[in-house]
């Protein structure tokens, strides 16, 4: 799941650009989709995702945006609906932005049992959100933005491996 800051005529477009790249399947989300595995799901600029549990089922949520979300889509949103997620495995990432979104939503994150990465200050062009939620003591740890990825897998294995067990 992916919100980023961007105007509505680009998710899309950015989306396929990635979908064209990545080996995961990427698009732009639609208001009442079904979360599929291996499967990265683009906010749709100018609305607010979230993601509900229906039964056994993740379903994606499009809105527009709260008079007081100055950012949009808005990543505090997002994140506090998948911190309701419950039993799940969530790592979530901040990335390089202006101002605070997400340091609150990434810490409800924390505290429901997910595990928070914030991209460090050399790799950030600005370092705003993730100082935010760094400061506020809602990562687990900042992270080059090179070696996210791994960071994500580690965290992952680790859980698949404490499950098998």
């Amino acid at each position: 799941m992916i919100s980023q800051h961007i105007p509505p005529y680009f998710s899309k477009t950015f989306a396929n650009s990635l979908n064209d790249t990545f080996a995961f399947k990427v698009t732009e989300a639609i208001d009442g989709e079904i979360v599929e595995s291996n499967h990265v799901y683009i906010a749709p600029g100018g609305k607010n995702m979230t993601i509900d549990k229906e039964g056994s089922q993740l379903r994606i949520k499009i809105s527009n945006p709260k008079s007081d979300h100055n950012f949009v889509p808005n990543v505090d949103y997002m994140f506090h609906s998948v911190s309701k997620l419950k039993k799940m495995n969530v790592c979530a990432l901040l990335l390089t932005g202006m101002g605070k979104d997400g340091a609150l939503g990434i810490g409800s994150i924390k505290s429901a049992g997910g595990y928070t990465i914030a991209q460090d200050e050399d790799s950030c062009v600005v370092y705003g959100m993730p100082k935010a939620a760094f400061d506020m003591g809602n990562v687990h740890e900042q992270a080059n933005l090179v070696k996210m990825a791994d960071k994500v897998f580690s965290y992952l294995e680790s859980k698949s491996v404490k499950k098998a067990s």
